[in-house]
This record gives C-alpha cells, structure tokens and sequence, in this order.
C-alpha cells in the first residue's frame, strides 16, 4: 500500500558533501519517449488524494498514467502528423483522450498504439473537426485583435483539447461594449468559444512579497548545495531549476524578478550559520509573449562551491531530485511546485488551460503560461520549480491563494530560449 509507506522528512536542509563535477552535467531535452521508472513523488499522491477523494493507491495509479503522458506530445505529433489536436486527461472518468482531426481508423490506432507503448492504461479516442495547427492559428489571430484593440487585459486565450477550440477567457468586470467587442473576434474564428468569465482576467506576478510567512519546514532557507525552491534576496523570489551551458552555471527564476537589470546582485541565506551569501548578478530576463523567465549567475563562491539538481519540497523532502526534463503541460494534468512563501502548492490544468496569453496586473501581456487552477501562491513564490513525478515541467510566474490559482512558464521553453540544460540529481 502506497499510504503505509509514506514518511514526512521535515529534517534540516544539510549540506550534501558532492563535488561539483558530481552533479549530472548532462543535455536534458525533454524525452521523445517515456523514461523508465517513473513514478509518482508522496506530496502529489497525498494532495491529488485529497483533492480527488481516492484513496492513495488509486492517486498513484492515476498519476502515473499522468505522469507518462507527460511525455506524449512529440510522439502524438509524429505519428499524427497533420490529424494531431492535442490530449487531455479526464480527471472524472480518469482516462486520457486523444482526440484526432480524422476520421481515419488507421490515424486513430496511431493514436492508440502511441498510449499503448506508453503504458497508459486508460486511453480514449475520438474524432474532432479541427487540427491544433488550426487551433493555434485562431488563437494567435484573436490575440493579435485584442492587442490591436487594447483589450487584452480583459480576456486570457489559450487552448482547449477536450472543446476541440480556441478558447477564450473573458472578464466579468469587462464592459459590454469590450464583452461584445471580444465576442465578435471569437465568432470570427472557427474552432473558437469563449468558454468561461473569470472575476479578473489579469494576474498578479507573485513576487515582491512583503512578509509571506515561512514555509512549513519553518526557514525558506538551506544549507549548500543551493535547491530550487528557497528563498532568493533582495526582492524575495524562490530560486528555481538549476543549469548550466557547459560553461557557465545558472539559477533560473521568474523573468520578472530577475529584470532588475543586468549587474543586480542575488543572495541567499545559509540555514546553519544565519548568513547570506551572494549567488551572482542577473543576466536574463523576458515577460512577453514568449513567457516569464531569467537567469541569475551563479558565480559567488560559496553557492558555486557545490551544485547539484535538487528541490526542496518544504515539510516533506529537502533533497528532491530532478531526473530530467518533462514536457510542457496539458489539460488536466496534475502538478506541484514548492515556494519560498507558499512551501508546497499542487492544482490541476483545467480544459483551456494551456498556452494561455494573458495580462499582468503590471501591464506586461505575457504568452505560454499554463494555468494550475486550483494552486495557492503567495508573494514569494514567482520562480520556484513546479514538477512532476521528479521531471521539471515550469516555473511559477503569477497567481495568488484567493482564487486565481498559479500560473507557470515551461521549463523546456526557458532551457531553449537561453540555451541552456539543467542539472540533474
């Protein structure tokens, strides 16, 4: 039984005592195929339990089968070709769904063996009209109208697998002159609904915290090796994956909190002797279309002295390892990240919850996101690691505890845009 062996770590973040050459300085693409010997961590097990209301065993089971299909969307798309149009996974009938713009049976057994050699138990497939290339064209034509128009702040536009649709968010606090307005664009586009309102179509980048509390463990802080998910000073982000170039090391975090400008100098503190140490300047950053992430340089000698691929899942387990690099996200995917302020958050992607292009309460219109709705996130939190089943998947960006949920950039986005692979532990 899964629950007899679960054991709560919540033990001192220690020192490891690795070189660093030891941690896995490897190229980590996400995987074409599912990696062996996946299996799902505690914390997931125990919220996806309780937010589901299965018993332990079964929240395994299902997200394990989440967990593989992590991995299908380039499989999916090279033996669908031009018929691909995304997957999801019903949380209620737990089955994944393909859904195939053919209504070829040769097509939809692609589909089928590609789940098969996956080992996912539990598969559905079915035939939709349109393809997800269509899909993300409308997308991008009806966020380039609201961006024409200066409406952007009042919808969010993603992707939904299970409508077969473009799917548009609109907010209940929008005009009815902007409601109608953004409804016409919809109508414009075939394959396109307007599928919810949300009280607020903006969200808040959850960062700048002014006193977030401490996590569960009872210290945002560590002892060496530096882990994702501390608390990273002066303006009190989390510390996300940590990569390298082959030359260079890096602490990836939020795009906006790394945007102070290129010299900013980052600290974190030491939990054993109460005293910070510098990590290094920022040296990248972008909040746009493309997402929100930068890089930190981890350049001071004392963080750099030992590097290893770790999170720390405050109250559960401060030396979590990262095995590589998950796909981006899809619709009723079950995630978990661990923030500085928030400690553990968990949620689901809901259906059209996925490439979302969106707008901060800060202004910047920021693209690729995808929405774990039922997550808290605290001021604090922007930049820590959301994974899966030990694969890294994003990077918190936005959110809040009061109902909007949290909000993350693919990981393998941000390792493509800067170039970079992460280590693994």
């Amino acid at each position: 039984m899964v629950g007899d062996n679960i054991m709560h770590r919540r033990r001192r973040c220690s020192t490891l005592v690795l070189l660093t050459l030891a941690a896995s300085l490897v190229a980590s693409p996400a995987f074409a195929g599912v990696p062996p010997n996946l299996q799902p961590d505690v914390p997931t097990i125990e919220h996806y339990s309780a937010e589901y209301g299965v018993d332990l065993d079964r929240a395994r089971e299902i997200l394990l089968n989440q967990s593989r299909a992590l991995f299908l969307e380039e499989p999916l798309r090279q033996a669908l070709g031009a018929a691909y149009a995304g997957y999801y996974y019903d949380n209620t009938t737990h089955q994944l769904v393909v859904p195939v713009a053919s209504s070829s049976a040769a097509i939809t057994d692609k589909a089928r063996g590609v789940a098969k050699d996956a080992d996912i138990t539990a598969v559905e497939t079915r035939n939709v009209k349109y393809s997800w290339a269509k899909l993300q064209a409308g997308q991008d034509r009806i966020i380039k109208k609201l961006q024409d128009s200066q409406r952007q702040k009042f919808a969010r536009v993603g992707l939904n697998a299970e409508a077969n649709a473009s799917s548009v968010q609109i907010s209940s606090g929008a005009s009815a002159e902007n409601r109608k307005a953004i409804s016409s664009y919809v109508q414009a586009e075939a394959g396109a609904a307007v599928e919810r309102t949300v009280d607020n179509a903006t969200v808040t980048p959850a960062s700048y915290c002014g006193n977030p509390g401490l996590p569960p463990a009872g210290s945002p802080y560590c002892d060496r090796p530096l882990r994702g998910g501390v608390r990273i000073d002066p303006t009190q982000c989390s510390a996300g994956f940590i990569a390298h170039n082959f030359v260079y090391n890096y602490v990836l975090s939020a795009g906006h909190c790394t945007n102070s400008g290129q010299g900013f100098s980052w600290t974190s503190r030491h939990q054993s002797n109460n005293t910070d140490y510098p990590i290094g300047p920022s040296q990248g950053s972008y909040v746009n279309f493309r997402g929100d992430a930068g890089t930190i340089l981890l350049a001071g000698n004392f963080w750099s002295g030992i590097i290893a691929g770790y999170n720390v899942i405050w109250g559960y387990e401060t030396d979590y390892p990262i095995r590589g690099v998950g796909g981006r996200g899809y619709d009723g995917l079950y995630a978990c990240g661990s923030g500085s302020a928030t400690g553990l958050y968990c949620g689901t992607i809901p259906a059209g919850g996925s490439d979302l292009t969106l707008t901060y309460t800060t202004g910047e219109t920021v693209g690729h996101l995808f929405w774990l709705q039922s997550a808290c996130v605290h001021g604090g939190d922007s930049g820590s690691p959301v994974d899966v089943a030990n694969y890294g998947v994003g990077i918190e960006a936005a959110g809040d505890c009061a109902g909007a949920g949290a909000f993350y950039t693919p990981l393998q986005d941000a390792l493509n845009n800067y170039g970079l692979s992460i280590y693994t532990g």
